[in-house]
């Protein structure tokens, strides 16, 4: 009944480490990220494997990131950064507004 048990226990751990990809072949990667010698203050950085698997981490104040579970071999690395000042404001070219019932041109039937 005891080898049963530990049997049981032994397998049951298995299958939770192995459900939990503890035996995968990925490792951590860090490192700061500047732009034109000044490090970024916001924005993630992701790899992106051969198989399509990406791990992101969030760049912190200091332009500093730390990514684990990265899965080991070639990678394409990205950087995406999101401004805080939002867009740049909307300018309108063109002559004065118009209603669509001054508008001239081919009439299209409804």
């Amino acid at each position: 009944m005891r080898n049963f048990l530990t049997s049981v226990l032994a397998g049951g751990l298995f299958f939770l480490l192995s459900g939990c990809d503890f035996f995968d072949n990925t490792g951590t990667v860090s490192g700061t990220v500047r732009y034109k010698g000044q490090p970024l203050t916001e924005g993630s950085v992701s790899f992106v494997n051969e198989k399509g698997q990406v791990a992101t981490g969030t760049i912190d104040k200091s332009g500093r990131y730390v990514v684990s579970r990265v899965p080991v071999g070639p990678a394409k690395v990205t950087v995406q950064v999101v401004s805080s000042e939002g867009p740049p404001p909307m300018s309108f070219l063109g002559g004065p507004r118009t209603s669509p019932k001054d508008a001239t041109g081919p009439k299209v039937p409804l």
